[in-house]
């Protein structure tokens, strides 16, 4: 079944409804209603609303990344634990990590920073020293280099990503600080 009308998605419109609710007319709301709409916004599958981690950060003593990985989304913790796990094997590899009033995420360093978790609400946020890498064929790596993070790449790390690529890049951005 096809659920868009030229370029517009019925899903999209839908949630438009939703979220001006309160802007909706009487009448409007009414003909909806006629029809069965559902004015109850939906989670997605797997996912943990904005407000709900950054409360979880706010309220959450983190001190290390078993504390971390608590606040992470379920379907996440085993593939973020796994990557980590490979990062420490690398020498001379040091993990901090913290938080700052809204994100919380774990830094690894050589002599420099090289890589960067932090959580979000369906994925982690990957930060790399650099915007390119000979190594990224699948172009993953988003230049972020014109902000002031300090980070030149990021890469969007779901569960059903490619764990041995995701490291590829990391290993990259390692090499870079020796």
């Amino acid at each position: 079944m096809k659920h868009s009308e030229g370029r517009y998605k019925l899903g999209r419109w839908v949630g438009i409804q939703r979220w001006q609710s309160h802007a909706v007319t009487n009448e409007r709301k009414q003909r909806l209603d006629e029809i069965g709409f559902n004015w109850q916004q939906r989670k997605r599958f797997g996912a943990i609303h904005a407000r709900e981690i950054r409360s979880s950060v706010q309220r959450t003593a983190i001190h290390d990344f078993a504390d971390l990985i608590s606040i992470t989304p379920t379907e996440m913790q085993r593939p973020m634990s796994h990557l980590r796990d490979k990062i420490l094997q690398l020498p001379s590899v040091v993990e901090t990590v913290g938080r700052s009033r809204t994100k919380a995420g774990v830094t690894f360093r050589t002599t420099k920073n090289f890589a960067r978790f932090e959580i979000l609400i369906q994925w982690i946020n990957v930060y790399l020293r650099d915007s390119e890498y000979t190594e990224d064929s699948r172009k993953m790596v988003h230049d972020i280099s014109h902000g002031t993070s300090g980070w030149g790449g990021v890469v969007k790390f779901t569960p059903e990503g490619d764990l041995e690529y995701l490291f590829t890049l990391i290993r990259a951005s390692y090499n870079s600080t020796l």
